[in-house]
């Protein structure tokens, strides 16, 4: 028996649908169409087409795309459902983020949605329309939620080191929407590590980097710092040091602490000029990262301990 297609699907009435979606289309798209149920199963038996579930159809046979996939998954899932995590980020157009094959979609807490292979179905109390927003047709997160959200479904902390100033410096994403993000999600895993890496980046790290600085002397039993002691360099330009001690025999150590906006070039040369006149002004120079006595204050007390710092008086 030869199913006749209708005119409209004759005519390209889902061009727009191909083009948009990658050729991946839900059944109640293709129902809305005019396409009949007998098409649909006229074109799968024919292998024209290819079902991925009950409701979603790929308008191709081959191999599905990251694109392809993407779209499968937002069409399986409730009305609201959004691309999440790193599947975001990428979307989002982030660089330099190790490849995940994994698909993350977030949906409101108890959603109903058939699990998908390949698909991570993350599940929020907190996940509204207001937390969506389009990028090439697709729904996903904003980059700064979905920052946050890769950094809280995973183990490390060390991570929001490295991904929350790659969305600020990639312009993905600012400081400031990031802190509203943080108050919305309230205690998710993490959070005081990622407030740290928004302030590193936002170039305010100093404040809590010498919080934890004077964290470690104690825990490691080292001598408190003096910090952010001024100086002027021979131009005349004030400067604060941000730990300081001066030891038995007279000589003084200076520990710099730098955040992520000391990579940018400006910051960088201004921090080697810096160093270079604490240097011939007679100062023994260490420099770390507000990440590393956050996660590894065990490195750093060892390193100031063999430079010389002596034990707390206490």
């Amino acid at each position: 028996m030869t199913i006749e297609l209708p005119r409209t699907f004759r005519e390209g009435a889902l061009d727009d649908l191909v083009e948009r979606q990658a050729s991946v289309v839900s059944r109640a798209q293709l129902a809305r169409r005019g396409i009949s149920l007998a098409v649909v199963d006229a074109q799968l038996r024919a292998e024209r087409w290819r079902s991925l579930s009950p409701t979603v159809v790929a308008l191709t046979n081959g191999a599905l795309s990251p694109r392809q996939r993407w779209w499968h998954a937002v069409l399986s899932g409730p009305d609201l459902i959004a691309l999440a995590s790193s599947t975001a980020l990428a979307l989002h157009g982030l660089r330099g983020l190790a490849e995940d094959k994994t698909i993350h979609v977030v949906v409101p807490r108890s959603s109903m949605m058939a699990p998908i292979r390949g698909v991570r179905i993350h599940e929020s109390r907190r996940f509204g329309p207001d937390d969506v927003v389009v990028r090439a047709g697709l729904p996903t997160c904003t980059a700064e939620r979905a920052a946050i959200d890769a950094v809280a479904w995973q183990r490390r902390a060390r991570f929001a080191y490295a991904l929350v100033p790659a969305v600020v410096q990639q312009r993905l994403g600012t400081t400031d929407r990031f802190d509203e993000e943080l108050d919305a999600a309230g205690s998710v895993r993490h959070a005081g590590h990622l407030r740290c890496a928004v302030s590193d980046v936002r170039g305010g790290a100093d404040a809590l980097s010498e919080i934890d600085l004077r964290r470690t002397c104690r825990r490691y039993g080292l001598q408190q710092p003096v910090g952010q002691r001024v100086r002027y360099e021979p131009s005349g330009r004030k400067r604060y040091l941000d730990a300081e001690w001066v030891l038995a025999d007279g000589s003084v150590v200076v520990l710099e602490v730098d955040g992520a906006h000391h990579l940018e070039v400006q910051h960088w040369e201004d921090d080697m000029r810096r160093e270079r006149a604490i240097v011939i002004d007679g100062r023994t120079v260490l420099r770390c990262t507000a990440r590393e006595i956050r996660l590894e204050p065990a490195a750093i007390a060892a390193d100031l301990r063999s430079i010389g710092i002596p034990p707390s008086r206490a």
